[in-house]
Formats: C-alpha cells, sequence, structure tokens
C-alpha cells in the first residue's frame, strides 16, 4: 500500500520541482533581456551612440529593442550631422 502511495507523490513533487524549474527559464530570459536593454539606455546617455541594439524575436521586447535601435541610429546621424557643420 505504502508504494502504491508513494509512487503518484514522488511524480508529483517531480512534476511540481520540474514545473518550477522550468517556469523560471522564461522569466531570467525576459530579465536578461531587459537589463541589456537598460545597459544599452545608459552607453547612449553617456555618449555612445555606436554600439548597436540588437533586436531577437517578435514580442514586446524586440519591439522595443528595435525602436531603441532606430533612436540610437537617428541620434548618431544628427550628431554626425553637428559635428560636421561645426567643422
Amino acid at each position: 500500500m505504502k508504494t502504491v502511495v508513494f509512487a503518484p507523490a514522488a511524480l508529483l513533487a517531480l512534476a511540481l520541482v520540474a514545473g518550477l524549474a522550468g517556469g523560471g527559464w522564461p522569466r531570467r530570459r525576459v530579465a536578461v533581456r531587459l537589463g541589456a536593454l537598460a545597459d544599452a539606455t545608459e552607453r547612449m546617455l553617456k555618449g555612445d551612440t555606436r554600439t548597436e541594439i540588437r533586436a531577437e524575436g517578435s514580442d514586446e521586447i524586440a519591439r522595443l529593442a528595435r525602436g531603441m535601435e532606430r533612436t540610437r541610429r537617428t541620434i548618431r546621424r544628427a550628431l554626425e550631422i553637428v559635428n560636421r557643420d561645426k567643422g
């Protein structure tokens, strides 16, 4: 009787652990991607308009990254024009 009860309980525990571990991966990936965008923003605030902002995928984070990349290129072109007109 104990073996019959133990097997489903063990499988349930294993499924729960696997589910929790698997659920952490997508959250970690989102955090890493958002962290990379935050780093890119900091670089641009410090004047680095040379470093490309890469976008992977088609979700909201990728759309945000593509928008930031377009902004970076626009700022870079504007700065090139200003610097060219100065000199």
